[in-house]
């Protein structure tokens, strides 16, 4: 599990593209920040666009080492695996023979990081690869068996776990059941995005979700149960219940959380049909029993939630589903606190991609009158290629940025202390009252 002792502990997530946009972590430090507002954990962004367990290597010093984490996530294999090794046609002994030399590239290199972090007692967590979608329908070039590789991978990487009594996350699995549940009702369905690779954030809540539950993270916010005829507390689990008092509509308390419910921005929703996260994840139970027939209206802090019938009431309410209660307006601030530091970190994560792919070789760390020579010709290595664009705008962007690091950094450190002040849950008036009376 996650570092969660009071002392602050950092948590390094390192990879390749997808670890680079960050949604999938992004969404476990929210969770964390929300869940245990009183343990502080930082989350580090650690990925870079193109990059392989090898490059992670080159950059570890100065790209993983100067966060000083406890515990660091490894996700590669994506680009690993050699694409031009599943390109269509591509068959015969040679091309078999390659794409073994790739499996064993990276199973060498991961051993590396492995031992690279421990021999620093620095823990890691291995995380399979994502999928590859090759069987959705869609006209984006395709690399037929490019997943089943990645599955080999996933194994490999699941195995080496095994062996040096490593904690691993599954994502490769888990998600390829999925995607190919979907796809069985819908063709064109895919938990990844249009080009194959990239999820988007509902594929990335899915990871997270993964991860999450791969900590071992409890589901429930706080858990309340009233017996309403007799104003008797029940239960008040990661929360206090005080004031219970009868009114003559209803019932009254005073509610006070240690917890935050889970904010799922509408970019991620979808997922919420395809896993079971608010169930397993982002339980905010409210239960009175015991209340004369009828529907009641429900108010937190003067704030008309919903109404419920009694017999929903008695069997308890999940209320981190309703997105209008005072607490999952308070966890929304806290979301776009953490939407401005993921901003910022990611002007920070363009300037190390340009870092790593143009000056490799180059003692860090790097001004922007050593990266200036180097830029042009790294740009020229994409032209006439898809990413030719992105290595452009990734470079014009390197430029305007790298002068102001220390403004950026400063940033990002300011921002971590002010949304941990906006996660410290509230106390609340809960209401109850029958309604039409």
């Amino acid at each position: 599990m996650v570092n969660s002792n009071p002392r602050e502990s950092t948590f390094c997530a390192l990879g390749d593209s997808i670890t680079s946009v960050g949604y999938y972590h992004n969404y476990a430090h929210l969770f964390y920040t929300l869940r245990f507002p009183e343990k502080p954990i930082d989350f580090a962004n650690a990925g870079v666009s193109g990059d392989t367990a090898a490059g992670a290597l080159r950059r570890l010093s100065w790209d993983v080492l100067t966060h000083a984490p406890d515990t660091v996530s490894i996700m590669f294999g994506m680009n690993d695996i050699g694409g031009a090794n599943y390109a269509p046609g591509a068959e015969g002994p040679a091309i078999e023979e390659a794409r073994k030399r790739q499996q064993d590239a990276y199973e060498h290199n991961l051993r590396s990081l492995v031992q690279s972090l421990t021999a620093r007692g620095i823990r890691p967590i291995l995380i399979t690869p994502s999928i590859y979608d090759d069987t959705v329908d869609l006209e984006t070039p395709n690399n037929p068996g490019r997943n089943q590789g990645l599955a080999k991978f996933a194994d490999l990487v699941k195995q080496m776990g095994a062996e040096l009594q490593l904690e691993v996350v599954d994502f490769h699995g888990p998600m390829q059941e999925l995607n190919a549940k979907r796809q069985a009702q819908d063709p064109t369905f895919t938990l990844v995005g249009k080009d194959r690779v990239h999820p988007e954030p509902p594929g990335h809540l899915v990871m997270a979700y993964l991860f999450l539950k791969a900590q071992g993270v409890s589901g429930e916010v706080a858990t309340v149960s009233i017996q309403g005829e007799g104003g008797k507390l029940q239960k008040a689990a990661n929360c206090k219940v005080e004031g219970i008092r009868k009114t003559d509509q209803g019932i009254a308390f005073r509610y006070t959380a240690n917890a935050l419910p889970f904010p799922v921005e509408n970019a991620a929703a979808p997922a919420l049909e395809w896993i079971p996260f608010l169930e397993e994840c982002n339980r905010e139970i409210l239960a009175v029993s015991d209340l004369p027939p009828g529907a009641y209206e429900l108010k937190i802090d003067g704030q008309t939630i919903r109404t419920y019938p009694a017999e929903e009431l008695a069997n308890g309410v999940n209320l981190a589903a309703e997105s209008q209660t005072p607490q999952y307006q308070q966890a929304l601030e806290v979301l776009e606190l953490f939407k401005k530091r993921w901003a910022a970190v990611g002007r920070l994560r363009t300037n190390a991609f340009v870092e790593h792919g143009a000056c490799p070789e180059l003692p860090r760390p790097l001004t922007l009158d050593q990266l200036n020579p180097k830029i042009d010709a790294w740009v020229a290595t994409a032209k006439g290629k898809p990413y030719e664009d992105f290595y452009q705008g990734s470079a014009d962007t390197c430029r305007l940025d790298k002068p102001l690091e220390n403004e950026i950094d400063a940033e990002i450190a300011q921002l971590l202390p002010e949304i941990r002040r906006a996660a410290v849950p509230k106390s609340r008036e809960v209401t109850l009252t029958q309604a039409g009376i």
